[in-house]
């Protein structure tokens, strides 16, 4: 064998059924094919409803990412999206009020690691309870990392990029 030998390089379809094969085990999110690029990826970060100390409160978070395998450059163009919304609801002797939120941000995500916990009155199929309302973690390298390196071992180019366009089919 060669000192400098190169890696063979993988097809699509070959690389396409290790990345199904992944989505199929992973516990840290779902990949799925798709009409609008070859797949998507998502996590349902958390997405809980309670009643707190001073109110109704609702957290709904997720990631989603687009992922487009361009056999000719042998290149998989990965564009991520990190959603939240939240709704507070609150009651006080001194006042109230009701405030929501939305954010979305699309493109490159360098980072992201968070955690939550909430404690409060829940209400779940009729039955209401006091306890956890929710506590997640979520580590986007746990998602991203290994379908990064599906595509890395199979000769091709992992390339994340700012503009959803960019890992989408063109119309």
């Amino acid at each position: 064998m060669p000192f400098f030998s190169k890696k063979a390089v993988l097809s699509k379809t070959d690389v396409s059924t290790k990345l199904l094969e992944l989505g199929q085990k992973s516990d840290q999110f779902t990949l799925v094919s798709s009409p609008e690029t070859d797949f998507v990826v998502e996590r349902k970060i958390v997405n809980a409803a309670g009643f707190g100390t001073t109110g109704a409160d609702e957290l709904k978070k997720g990631y989603k990412a687009f992922l487009l395998l361009d056999e000719q450059a042998h290149e998989a163009r990965y564009n991520e999206e990190l959603t939240e919304t939240s709704r507070d609801a609150n009651v006080s002797p001194s006042g109230g009020g009701l405030s929501m939120e939305k954010s979305v941000f699309r493109g490159k995500v360098l980072g992201a690691k968070e955690f939550g916990k909430s404690w409060g009155v829940k209400k779940e199929d009729d039955q209401t309870s006091v306890g956890k309302i929710y506590d997640y973690s979520f580590d986007v390298s746990k998602v991203r990392d290994p379908i990064k390196k599906i595509v890395e071992d199979a000769g091709w180019k992992f390339k994340q990029v700012v503009s959803k366009g960019d890992a989408t089919y063109k119309k």
